[in-house]
């Protein structure tokens, strides 16, 4: 029942102030204590190097947060420490990571699971949120993007359109607009779970060279192709398209010298026969 309660007050406190991203929730070991949570708070509000979570340092995140942002101090702080298993004492050692979307965060949460310091890590959303088909494209080659969806809000998910569509695609030079349909984000006191699926967009056929894909949620009102008004950006991702892939030749190779030279020879005496340089037998 303890653990219950205070699960259902993280839950509640996560969906009151979670930062727009992704978001890790971490949870500093009693041993570790109150200073190591100012710390790593500090440290990066203060653009310093992480001395106790030196990942952070590895892939940055765009945020480093309390969770509760009014501190413990004198006699409640004292009361905390005494008390670590208390239910306020835990909220108020932990932390709000937030990373930009769609970042791969395996490492981060590899690091974390392991860390000394870290007594509970929570992150519901999918860590390799981005995946390419085929992995490196060239010329040609029809790309697909596998893409875990970033909700504004916890209870939004994608959907269809009037027009029976669930995104469109805009290429104009080196930039792609990825307008996905989702479903209006109105506010609920209903905990909702994260999608963990990833959907697929098709991409098309694009020239050799760097883009850039902004990601973007329309809502199903919309109709394509969307104003850049009724876009809502929330993430971007790089990638190359390289070009025609060059045959590496096997000079080295016995065979295929003799072959190459008989080949030779044998455009060589035609062209001799045609031009009656050579006797036709």
């Amino acid at each position: 029942m303890k653990n219950t309660v205070i699960g259902l007050l993280l839950l509640l406190t996560l969906w009151a102030n979670s930062a727009y991203g992704q978001n890790f929730y971490i949870r500093i070991t009693p041993e570790a204590g109150f200073e190591a949570v100012d710390t790593i708070y500090q440290e990066f509000n203060q653009q310093q190097p992480q001395s106790i979570l030196t990942i952070l340092n590895e892939i940055e995140p765009v945020d480093v947060d309390y969770l509760i942002s009014i501190r413990p101090t004198g006699q409640r702080l004292e009361l905390m420490i005494q008390s670590p298993n208390w239910a306020a004492a835990q909220l108020a050692r932990t932390l709000v990571v937030t990373f930009s979307y769609p970042t791969d965060v395996t490492g981060v949460m590899e690091n974390f699971e392991q860390h000394e310091s870290i007594e509970v890590v929570n992150y519901d959303y999918v860590l390799d949120p981005v995946n390419f088909n085929p992995e490196n494209p060239s010329l040609f080659d029809p790309i697909t993007l596998d893409l875990a969806f970033m909700p504004m809000s916890s209870c939004q998910r994608p959907t269809t359109n009037s027009q029976g569509l669930s995104y469109d695609v805009t290429t104009t030079n080196q930039t792609v607009e990825l307008d996905v349909v989702a479903n209006f984000p109105i506010p609920s006191t209903t905990i909702c779970n994260l999608p963990t699926s990833l959907y697929r967009y098709e991409l098309g056929q694009l020239s050799p060279g760097s883009y850039t894909i902004n990601i973007n949620t329309v809502f199903s009102d919309s109709v394509f192709p969307v104003s850049e008004n009724e876009r809502y950006y929330i993430g971007s991702i790089e990638f190359v398209v390289r070009g025609p892939v060059a045959t590496q030749v096997p000079a080295n190779n016995f065979w295929f010298l003799m072959l190459l030279f008989g080949s030779m020879m044998l455009s060589t005496l035609a062209y001799l026969r045609k031009r009656h340089l050579l006797p036709i037998k």
